[in-house]
């Protein structure tokens, strides 16, 4: 048993290894890049059955609560790389595509008012100087949640993005340990994301104030 557990263990580790190899010919090929953010979020702080609350979204769960976060912190990480790219990316059309996740209509809502509205003008900010720049226009022209492929369907492109994304988060343990590409970004939003969250964890009031846009 602990022989055959071993090789299943390195045939696993070449496959991954392969997968990531590929992730990282596909983008350069396509000549793009690749943003991981993670966070490391305490026990204290995802207490099972947590609801939380904001101004716009009255009711959410701080599981869902969390995921948003985590997006939004990835989607400023992307917008950031943009920025500081040489030369930088001061205009763009963009479109977010991503797994289906079951949210309520307000927190829907909120998170993309949050992409279409506050990121833009975070975006015109100069990564180092902060100064504000009305010439960047950074706008997100499209959001969808991407299904999977069903039975023995043809994916479609749209779907291997998504897909590829997927894969690429699987390889996160991998990635914090070496990075094989300077075309693959990784944050470790922890601080962030825990700073978000930690705004939930008060006693009273239960709804958090001046929350909206940036607490979603």
């Amino acid at each position: 048993m602990g022989r055959r557990a071993l090789t299943r263990s390195g045939c696993r580790f070449h496959a991954e290894k392969r997968r990531l190899t590929t992730i990282v010919d596909t983008l350069e090929k396509v000549e793009g890049f690749a943003v991981l953010t993670y966070a490391d979020i305490s026990s204290d702080l995802m207490p099972p059955g947590e609801i939380d609350g904001t101004t716009d979204v009255p009711r959410m769960s701080r599981a869902d609560n969390l995921w948003s976060q985590c997006v939004l912190s990835a989607v400023t990480a992307a917008l950031a790389c943009l920025r500081g790219a040489s030369p930088s990316v001061t205009a763009a059309e963009i479109d977010l595509f991503y797994d289906p996740k079951t949210l309520t209509a307000e927190h829907q809502r909120a998170i993309e008012q949050v992409l279409r509205e506050t990121l833009p003008e975070i975006a015109k900010e100069h990564p180092d100087t902060q100064e504000s720049d009305p010439t960047v226009q950074l706008l997100f022209r499209q959001m969808e949640a991407i299904p999977k492929r069903s039975g023995s369907s043809k994916a479609n492109n749209l779907q291997t993005g998504t897909n590829l994304a997927h894969h690429l988060c699987c390889q996160a343990d991998r990635l914090l340990q070496e990075n094989p590409s300077h075309r693959i970004v990784v944050r470790n939003h922890t601080s962030v994301i825990h700073d978000m969250i930690s705004k939930f964890t008060v006693e009273e009031p239960t709804v958090v104030e001046g929350a909206k846009g940036s607490a979603t």
